[in-house]
């Protein structure tokens, strides 16, 4: 008998049929593509893109070498598309990023963020980079057709875990306690408590989701489903397991029916099988009160606390956020004591002497404060700060009277009348607080502050680590400067101005061994008139006096017969004073000098030449 196939066999027949194909067709694709990631790194060379540097330290901080580096932009479907790739080896890349056509959504648009995905060779997988790019010029951080990048950073991205914002329900105690008490769909600041609480209201999206990057190959795993079914080997592992949603794998079940359990509770929950810690039950949880209610969960503002405690958040002693609305019906808040100013102090227009004994200021026990140590008396100012009104040198004397000065009128410039008086000690620039301090309260004494009243420390204790004082010079412009003191002794020396700490001239420019600066210029020759003394360098101003003549113009020598100092004129028998010999007068024949009276030859003499004789 023939086997007749019915119209249902032979759909049947057909639906296998296609199947077997569709399963054949597969498989070709697989041998027919090297890596299943080519589908996904596939881009579209376009007319412009922008060109960006990837360092090999950033690339080999995420990649080995093999793996690709890929530009991915957002097509109009909401699908990450592929606009530029790079294979790593181990240099640095320079991956080009194509710019979409217009009109075609090819690939980036001026502006886009860029998203970098990796092919993991070794993985066979495509993961998500979180990247920083380099904003300085020339580079541009989001795409710029014929611009540049630069990748500075790449990391995987790590999805964001789905949790509770309990700070944004702190109002409510927390996430929990708002969805008992108001439920996921109230509105608040704006907005459902389930956005700030998806864990509570169990709509944070589910871990269970087919991966279609893996079965790109195939177009996703719906399609590789239906070609080749859940079960079949893939890459080394079922369909199944990247593909659980087409597979219908996911599993899980409905879970307990989270909510409060307690009955006593404000918000307890009958329909609640497991208790999920979101029982509110109002009362007093501060545990000083004398209605503390140990099962409290939130503060209904009704503690009271007889004594002791504070609820002063500032405070050394504050009792705790549990005990901040309680009652406090005897404060006792203890602050930290405000650092001290510096020692300066005004003076004012009246003040209290306050009488100190040497031997009665310690410092860390029985050991008195050192020599040079400074002994404040300070007041606390308007806007909390420790500030000095008067201070003394404790620099051996057996006692000290320190005048501790008033604030004048409206000005807050020392203290009220009635004020403690906050002791304090510096020894080198350490300041330290009184650990104790006893006034003697016995008049005439006041243990307070009284403007032109006296007091009188009876004991004052100090402790700290500090640096001992050590007295010298310390003004390093010093010949004495000492570089290790800490108080200046008023002890420095200086330099005589010209010279080094050793006397030697700063400038001697002639090495005569006096300092230019002190040189004096003049006539250094004793024997001119004008001899300075005092000049230490010779400037050439010497005068000197005319010679036969001192330098007041007085003759030093014989005057001559013409009156002239030191001439060599001689006036002659006749009285003629020259000095030409040649042109003396002499005797004539009749014994007169400069006579003209002539013998003749006759032997008279006379000036008469008539009667000259003569030879017969």
């Amino acid at each position: 008998m023939s086997k007749k196939n019915t119209p249902n066999s032979k759909i049947l027949v057909a639906m296998k049929t296609e199947l077997f194909f569709k399963r054949l067709m597969s498989l070709l694709i697989i041998l027919c593509c090297t890596f299943g990631f080519a589908q996904d790194f596939d881009y579209t060379i376009t007319d412009a893109n922008m060109t960006v540097q990837v360092g090999a330290d950033v690339c080999s901080s995420v990649m080995e070498p093999g793996d690709l580096l890929g530009a991915f932009f957002t097509n109009a479907s909401g699908d990450l598309q592929n606009a530029g790739y790079l294979a790593f080896e181990g240099d640095q890349l320079a991956v080009a990023v194509w710019a979409s056509e217009s009109g075609l959504n090819n690939g980036f648009e001026a502006g886009d963020e860029i998203q970098w995905m990796m092919y993991d060779a070794s993985e066979e997988s495509t993961v998500a980079l979180d990247s920083e790019m380099n904003s300085s010029p020339p580079f541009s951080a989001t795409f710029q057709a014929n611009g540049f990048g630069q990748v500075l950073s790449l990391s995987v991205a790590v999805e964001a875990e789905c949790a509770d914002d309990d700070t944004a329900m702190a109002a409510f105690g927390g996430c929990a306690a708002a969805v008992a008490a108001l439920g996921c769909d109230f509105e608040f600041m704006g907005a459902p408590v389930s956005d700030s609480c998806p864990v509570s209201c169990d709509t944070c999206p589910s871990d269970c989701a087919d991966d279609d990057d893996a079965m790109a190959a195939f177009g996703g795993c719906a399609a590789a489903v239906i070609a080749l079914g859940c079960d079949f080997e893939f890459m080394g592992a079922p369909i199944g397991d990247s593909c659980p949603v087409s597979c219908d794998s996911c599993g899980g079940d409905s879970g307990p029916v989270l909510g409060c359990t307690d009955e006593s509770a404000d918000n307890y929950d009958s329909s609640a099988t497991e208790d999920d810690g979101s029982c509110i039950i109002s009362g007093c949880v501060c545990d000083l009160a004398i209605n503390y209610n140990a099962s409290a969960t939130i503060d209904d503002g009704s503690c009271i606390v007889m004594s002791g405690g504070c609820g002063d958040a500032t405070a050394l002693n504050y009792s705790g956020d549990a005990c901040a609305s309680a009652n406090f019906i005897a404060n006792d808040c203890q602050f930290e004591a405000p650092e001290p100013g510096p020692m300066e102090y005004t003076i004012t227009d009246a003040n209290m002497t306050v009488q100190v004994s040497a031997n009665v200021v310690f410092m860390n026990g029985d050991t008195p404060a050192p020599l040079g140590s400074l002994l404040g008396a300070y007041y606390t100012n308007d806007a909390g700060e420790l500030v000095n009104a008067g201070y003394e040198v404790l620099d051996g004397d057996d006692q000290y009277a320190i005048a501790v000065w008033a604030s004048e009128s409206g000005l807050d410039n020392g203290f009220a009348a009635g004020e403690e008086i906050t002791w304090v000690l510096q020894i080198g620039n350490d300041l330290f607080v009184a650990d104790a301090v006893e006034m003697n309260s016995t008049p005439p004494f006041s243990s307070t502050f009284i403007a032109n009243g006296f007091g009188q420390i009876l004991n004052a204790e100090f402790s700290g680590e500090f640096t001992a004082d050590t007295p010298g010079c310390t003004d390093d412009t010093a010949c004495n400067y000492n570089a290790s003191a800490t108080s200046d002794d008023g002890s420095c020396t200086y330099a005589a101005s010209g010279l080094d700490c050793n006397g030697d001239c700063l400038a001697d420019a002639d090495g005569d061994g006096i300092c230019d600066g002190d040189e004096i210029s003049g006539c250094q020759d004793d024997t001119a008139c004008n001899y300075d003394s005092s000049a230490t360098d010779d400037d050439g101003s010497c005068t000197y006096a005319a010679e036969n003549f001192d330098c007041d113009g007085n003759c030093t020598a014989d005057v001559d017969c013409n009156g002239v100092c030191g001439g060599d004129a001689v006036a002659d028998n006749c009285g003629t004073c020259d000095n030409d010999a040649s042109n003396d007068c002499v005797q004539d024949c009749a014994g007169e000098w400069g006579g003209d009276a002539v013998a003749d030859n006759c032997g008279t003499c006379d000036n008469d030449a008539s009667n000259d004789c003569v030879q017969d």
